[in-house]
């Protein structure tokens, strides 16, 4: 088989949670070629998945390698990186997109809630609070808008700024149900939440939190 029906096999095992014989086949379109982006990318999405971010890490960089400016690509190594402790490198890979500004404004939306986050895990709550409004900003959706106000309210309740913090989480449950709850919130930010859940939940009261629950 070539490149591209390994990819396709890759995909359907993926689809079929055979996530490590999936990780198998697209390391073999790789190898049969080089260039296969989407290859590489699906390689790094379910490495990322199994855990295996120095792995993950390394299948965007080869994309990077072919396409420099992929903001795509470095929202996802950064995302990795975050997922491996490595927030500084994390943050370094977010603004890159933001310095890029893409034409796509959904990637500029992606990267500045991950950096708002964090920043957020960082202790910086000034920043991620910034970064969340131009996520809302850029924002092309219900879900994502929604979700960047949740990140607000809870970055505004870490600074003790109680009555904007409640605001901002009313604004999110409002907008929340004009949404599609998950359905067309893509590329992680689901998964990216709910490593985060723990904190985001000892900053707010059960009340607060449990209306706008992440997800299983």
């Amino acid at each position: 088989m070539d490149s591209n029906s390994w990819y396709n096999r890759g995909v359907t095992q993926e689809k079929l949670s055979l996530l490590s014989e999936s990780v198998e086949s697209y390391t073999t379109a790789t190898i049969l070629n080089p260039k296969n982006e989407n290859a590489w990318n699906r390689e790094g999405i379910v490495l990322r998945q199994l855990g295996q971010y120095t792995e993950a890490i390394y299948a965007y960089d080869k994309i990077i390698e072919l396409h420099p400016g992929s903001a795509s690509a470095w929202i996802n190594k950064g995302i990795a990186l975050s997922y491996s402790g490595r927030y500084a490198e994390a943050l370094d890979c977010f603004n890159k997109v933001i310095e890029m500004n893409p034409e796509n404004r959904e990637d500029l939306a992606r990267a500045w809630m991950y950096l708002g986050i964090d920043y957020l895990l960082e202790k910086k709550p000034d920043k991620s609070v910034d970064s969340f409004e131009h996520a809302i900003e850029n924002g092309n959706d219900y879900d994502w808008i929604w979700t960047a106000w949740f990140c607000k309210g809870i970055a505004l309740k870490s600074m003790g700024r109680d009555a904007e913090s409640r605001s901002a989480l009313d604004i999110s449950r409002e907008i929340r149900v004009k949404g599609n709850l998950w359905d067309s919130l893509t590329y992680g930010v689901r998964e990216y939440l709910n490593r985060t859940r723990d904190y985001f939940a000892s900053l707010m009261s059960v009340d607060q939190y449990q209306p706008l629950s992440i997800g299983a």
